[in-house]
């Protein structure tokens, strides 16, 4: 299946071999459908996993596979990247890493840069009512607050470090998530794709090349290093958005 997704802001044509929609994609909104019931009660889905590996078009395309298949409870995707601690807040506050102390702008997208105090004041929302949910402007390079109002039974986070299994996220993921899903793949493909999107912001190779280094790289190794088990796990190849399934409790 070949569509058109939004993701952040930006029109993104993306195909999903039909295998993968009845095998595992299908199953999945069914087996959230029946939490959702169980509960009775708003679904908060983590989906996790390293930077570029396609986890905001994952779940853009399960809101609409939840959209347009019939019997469905309609899904909604969400980033966590709008809380990302705005860049005025980024540049003028360090952080100590590599035996260093670093502007947090250097190394924005790691776990220090984002408000964690901020994402769970808007999960106590979501499990109790509707709310708005900010998004981060890949134009702007910053967060806009409250842009998009939550209204679906069933939501689907997406973020690198929602299933890190350390504190605050450990503590975050046991209070919040009902159902978690991550996605591994091979770190020189997300190299590749998080380097040409730096080119395609307007760095020149060797600055994006370097920021990988300083920046990217570390995050996606932080990943890949280590999680709590999730409910789905998959083997996901971000550039033909196929999956091989690991696990489904």
């Amino acid at each position: 299946m070949e569509i058109t997704l939004t993701i952040n802001g930006f029109p993104v044509t993306a195909a999903f071999p039909d295998s993968d929609i009845r095998l595992i994609w299908l199953p999945l909104l069914q087996t959230l459908d029946q939490l959702y019931l169980t509960k009775k009660k708003r679904i908060v889905v983590f989906l996790a996993g390293p930077p570029a590996a396609g986890k905001s078009t994952a779940a853009s395309f399960l809101e609409y596979l939840s959209l347009n298949m019939p019997g469905l409870e309609p899904v909604q995707a969400l980033c966590m990247d709008g809380f990302h601690f705005p860049h005025k807040y980024l540049l003028s506050h360090t952080l100590f890493r590599n035996n260093q102390t670093v502007s947090m702008a250097s190394v924005k997208g790691c776990p220090q840069t984002y408000d964690t105090d901020g994402f769970k004041q808007h999960l106590c929302m979501l499990k109790e009512s509707k709310c708005r949910w900010p998004v981060y402007d890949r134009t702007l390079h910053d967060v806009i607050e409250d842009q998009l109002e939550v209204e679906c039974n069933i939501v689907v986070i997406d973020g690198n470090w929602l299933l890190l299994p350390f504190e605050p996220w450990c503590s975050i993921a046991d209070e919040f998530c009902d159902y978690s899903i991550f996605f591994s793949t091979e770190e020189q493909l997300l190299k590749e794709r998080l380097v040409q999107r730096k080119i395609s912001g307007g760095l020149t190779p060797t600055a994006a090349a370097d920021f990988y280094r300083e920046s990217d790289g570390p995050n996606v190794r932080l990943a890949l290093a280590g999680h709590r088990k999730a409910d789905l796990e998959v083997l996901w190849d971000p550039s033909a958005n196929s999956a091989k399934q690991e696990l489904i409790k």
